[in-house]
């Protein structure tokens, strides 16, 4: 008989892996073309840790529609520690993927969507949107106060 492993859980400690994959969707667009976030809950399941943040992106030319990216990360502990003593080493690389384009007042339901489809146990945990509307001022002051420990 076997016994099944518990399920993953979240957790709210060092922001190495959050930072990480909000890093990976600045290096596919510019603070500047993002209009909103869905940060995710960082998540263990024994030694390894993940994160998804999911992004709505301006549409150049076409002011009512975004483009959705994904920005996944999966570390083991080890690997969040040496990162963390390496601040800005690209020790850990997320995947970032672009899932298409959907008219503005639809994202909500098509990110609800695309969470499902890479996840169902993620789909159940409610992510904090963050409104970043194509301001970098915005973009910094989050990312400062994540790197301060908030999330």
């Amino acid at each position: 008989m076997s016994i099944a492993p518990p399920p993953p859980t979240k957790i709210e400690r060092d922001p190495t892996l959050l930072l990480a994959a909000l890093e990976g969707v600045v290096r596919h667009l510019p603070a500047t073309a993002l209009d909103e976030l869905w940060i995710f809950p960082p998540r263990r399941h024994g030694e390894v840790e993940s994160v998804v943040v999911v992004a709505a992106a301006f549409v150049p030319d076409d002011a009512e529609r975004r483009r959705i990216l994904t920005s996944h990360l999966t570390a083991r502990r080890d690997d969040l520690k040496k990162a963390a003593r390496k601040r800005g080493a690209k020790a850990i690389e997320p995947i970032v993927v672009e899932q298409g384009e959907a008219p503005a007042e639809r994202i909500g339901r098509v990110v609800d969507g695309v969470m499902r489809r890479l996840d169902e146990e993620l789909a159940a945990l409610a992510p904090r949107p963050v409104k970043i509307g194509g301001e970098e001022a915005r973009w910094e002051e989050l990312i400062a106060e994540l790197a301060a420990g908030g999330v």
